[in-house]
């Protein structure tokens, strides 16, 4: 026996109208709008704290090496820095090798292919750590791989602000806060995200192009993070 379900008088069965469509279309727009620089930025900051691990993670190598050696790890003889602290890090081979999501690539680097990911202090290579005075303000190693904007380098050299631009050295590349700072493993094997301004860099690669000046009692000497006094 079939039964019949009656629809109560005074209502009826409709679906969503055009203009009410729109409305809900526009609502989603605005919430996504809102949404997705958040995201974005949320992103940013993780790809940040992975770096400051990686920088934290070499810069420690680092200071094993040293201390297993009696001296800072180097380029030295055609042998790259990479290779040297392969035995404490058991990543990345050589400068060549840019594979993965090794430690020496840092996630926020856009060209992981062409630009190395992280650089060393020049004024500390092949130096003996114990006549540097102070060790937790003198940089080991930043986020580098650019010799100017738009032009990159995959060698593990971080020149000083003194050092005058040149085809082949490598300065502190801007990949967090909106290009505004680089992450930096310090010589004691802490590491923290540091603005490119002074006294830690006078001016961001293309604007600072080196002063040539290495004479410490210069009032315009920039180096004072970066050498052994």
């Amino acid at each position: 026996m079939k039964t019949s379900v009656s629809i109560p008088h005074g209502r009826c069965q409709r679906g969503f109208t055009l203009i009410e469509l729109l409305v809900v279309i526009a609502i989603i727009g605005i919430l996504a709008s809102m949404l997705l620089p958040a995201l974005g930025k949320a992103k940013d900051k993780a790809k940040s704290i992975k770096c400051l691990s990686n920088t934290r993670q070499i810069a420690m190598a680092a200071y094993l090496y040293a201390d297993d050696q009696g001296k800072h790890v180097t380029y030295s003889g055609g042998v790259d820095r990479k290779t040297l602290l392969y035995p404490y890090l058991q990543q990345g081979t050589n400068n060549a090798d840019t594979s993965g999501m090794q430690v020496w690539n840092c996630p926020a680097n856009e060209q992981p292919l062409t630009s190395a990911g992280y650089g060393f202090n020049t004024l500390m290579n092949a130096v003996d750590l114990s006549i540097i005075q102070k060790p937790v303000e003198t940089v080991d190693i930043a986020d580098a791989g650019i010799n100017a904007p738009g032009t990159y380098i995959l060698s593990t050299h971080l020149m000083p602000p003194s050092v005058v631009q040149n085809a082949t050295l490598g300065r502190p590349n801007p990949r967090h806060s909106g290009g505004r700072a680089v992450n930096v493993g310090y010589i004691d094997g802490h590491a923290a995200a540091t603005l490119v301004v002074a006294p830690f860099y006078p001016g961001v690669p293309g604007a600072w192009l080196g002063n040539g000046i290495t004479n410490a009692t210069d009032p315009n000497y920039k180096d004072e993070l970066w050498d052994t006094l």
